[in-house]
């Protein structure tokens, strides 16, 4: 989850009695709700503050409590409270032009699925797919207008592009995104871990998909928590994931070492002091109408991966995979997930790489004075880490 950031905190207070009866507003604002991200003004962005191009989601503050757990603009188009539909609209952004798979995977829970979206880059085999993941809130990638190592690699013409959308978002033929909330309310991060595997899994029985084709992956936020937890499970079962040799890189770019729980109390403490007792109430009452507006039902927020820090998740892969490369790229700034805890993950892992136990190989790439979005510094670095991997 992440609240505010730096780039929206500023007069929080102005909105009346914070989150109180919150209605449907206005157009939605672009594609900037992975960059501006929280509640600013009268602005309620329920999502994490995530790399650019991902739907905003507007509404308006007034006196009452929240009682709409969707708020009804997302994307371009307002959502229809329907059953996800695995359907590709007409692609943009940086996957404008490009082929795609439309992919329907299953999740961990009976009877979840996710729709995920394979672009093609090249009009022979893809020799490399680049998956992107993101972070807390009720959006869809099937348009394709993506950031992040999904732009990236879009931009180089060379590797297939996958992105995930979370079990009950969907999307019309026209581009307008479909949100069941029932569906949405049931998923945990576990969900999205296996829905990950899947689609990782379906991506290389796809046409056009080199047989040898190796993995590229991106996670941002609660994505980096996401994919960390994909490493584990496959690592822990390699033969459920013949494809895990096959990963060139692993980038996790605002990675909460928290867990998500208490990440998200703390985040309301920092940007939102005065909804920590709702939010408390909401947890404790399993109150999904306010809990949908941040992207977390309660059974997310109750299930055992949104009670585990990063640290423990992170040392289970270091003892079966010691010397295994992981990019981290991280704000100096960032307050929605902190980078102190991040530097002394490195360090940590150097002392024990330097005595010969088992650790992981993380390369830290920190960002003087960038927040939790990040900046221009990280689309150059995606941009010549793909070059190198092409």
């Amino acid at each position: 989850m992440a609240l505010p950031s730096d780039a929206v905190e500023a007069d929080t207070r102005s909105v009346t009695a914070s989150l109180r009866k919150l209605e449907p507003g206005g157009p939605s604002r672009s594609f900037a709700w992975h960059k501006a991200v929280g509640l600013a003004s009268v602005v309620l962005v329920a999502c994490a503050a995530t790399p650019a191009n991902a739907p905003r989601v507007a509404a308006r503050a007034d006196e009452a409590s929240p009682r709409k757990a969707l708020p009804s603009t997302v994307g371009p188009n307002p959502p229809s409270s329907a059953t996800a539909r695995c359907t590709a609209p007409l692609q943009r952004g940086s996957s404008a032009g490009l082929r795609v798979d439309v992919l329907d995977v299953e999740a961990a829970s009976p009877g979840l699925r996710c729709c995920a979206f394979l672009r093609h880059s090249s009009a022979h085999e893809d020799s490399t797919i680049a998956f992107f993941q993101s972070g807390t809130g009720v959006y869809t990638t099937a348009h394709g207008d993506l950031d992040g190592l999904a732009g990236s690699a879009a931009r180089s013409g060379r590797m297939a592009v996958l992105s995930l959308d979370k079990p009950g978002i969907g999307s019309t033929p026209e581009g307008t995104t479909t949100v069941d909330r029932e569906v949405f309310a049931r998923h945990t991060m576990a969900d999205l871990v296996a829905c990950t595997r899947h689609a990782i899994d379906a991506a290389f029985s796809q046409p056009g998909i080199s047989t040898h084709a190796k993995v590229l992956a991106h996670g941002h936020s609660e994505g980096a928590q996401v994919w960390a937890r994909v490493l584990d499970a496959t690592t822990s079962r390699e033969a459920d994931a013949p494809w895990l040799s096959r990963i060139s890189a692993s980038l996790l770019s605002g990675l909460p070492m928290e867990p998500v729980a208490s990440g998200a109390e703390r985040q309301l403490g920092v940007f939102l002091p005065f909804e920590i007792d709702a939010f408390r109430r909401a947890v404790t009452t399993h109150d999904d109408d306010y809990l949908l507006l941040l992207g977390m039902p309660w059974r997310y927020l109750e299930h055992p991966t949104a009670r585990e820090g990063m640290g423990d998740v992170l040392d289970r892969i270091a003892m079966r995979k010691p010397g295994l490369r992981v990019e981290l790229f991280h704000g100096e700034r960032d307050r929605n997930a902190p980078f102190v805890p991040i530097r002394e993950l490195v360090e940590r892992s150097a002392r024990a790489r330097s005595t010969g136990r088992p650790a992981l190989d993380l390369r830290l790439h920190a960002y003087p004075g960038a927040n939790h979005q990040l900046d221009a510094r990280l689309d150059t670095d995606l941009d010549a880490l793909v070059a190198r991997h092409r």
